[in-house]
Formats: C-alpha cells, sequence, structure tokens
C-alpha cells in the first residue's frame, strides 16, 4: 500500500508541517517499502530520511542499508 503526504501526520508530526516534507516522505515511505517489504522499516527509513533533509527533497538513493534488515 503506497503511502500518502496525508499519512505523514499519523507516523511523522514534524514532518507533516511541511508540504514539502510531507511530499518527501510518502515517496520515500513508498519506495523503502518496495525495497525492504516491511511497512515498520520503511517508516523508520522515511523519518530519518526526513529528519536529515536541508531544505530540499529526500530520496532513498545513498542511504545505507539498515542494520536491522
Amino acid at each position: 500500500m503506497p503511502w500518502t503526504a496525508r499519512d505523514t501526520i499519523r507516523h511523522n508530526k514534524s514532518a507533516a508541517s511541511n508540504p514539502k516534507r510531507s511530499k518527501a516522505w510518502a515517496k520515500i515511505a513508498t519506495d523503502a517499502l518496495k525495497e525492504y517489504g516491511d511497512d515498520g522499516t520503511a517508516i523508520r527509513v522515511a523519518n530519518a530520511a526526513v529528519k536529515h533533509m536541508k531544505g530540499g527533497g529526500a530520496t532513498m538513493k545513498g542511504m545505507r542499508k539498515p542494520k536491522y534488515v
């Protein structure tokens, strides 16, 4: 199930207040779900990526694979 920017409010309240970060969170979470096949891992990856955003968009490209996968 792909996530949308509206889902951000349930999983990352700080990103939910910024439309650009909400959209990035949804894209990253959806991409991570496709790659890892686990909702919890996808949410953690998206939260970490959005936390480290510096004004621009974020993607999973260049991110290390989580140790718990």
